[in-house]
């Protein structure tokens, strides 16, 4: 099974990667600015999933635990 380390890792640099295209495209095509409000909207949209991928793992490894 993977660690939680090596699967948050790969997981960070998915959303990460994903996130950052979406922003540049979003960007470069000029439909917005960057202001304050844009970048905490950006680290939210890119912290959100992380945080749901932590809780889904620690909640199933809590449930294998539980059960054995």
């Amino acid at each position: 099974m993977v660690n939680l380390f090596f699967r948050s890792l790969v997981i960070a640099a998915i959303i990460v990667s994903v996130t950052d295209a979406i922003m540049f495209y979003v960007i470069w095509s000029g439909r917005t600015q960057i202001t304050p409000l844009f970048v905490i909207l950006v680290i939210i949209i890119t912290m959100v999933p992380m945080a749901v991928n932590l809780w889904v793992h620690i909640f199933r490894q809590l449930g294998k635990a539980s059960s054995a």
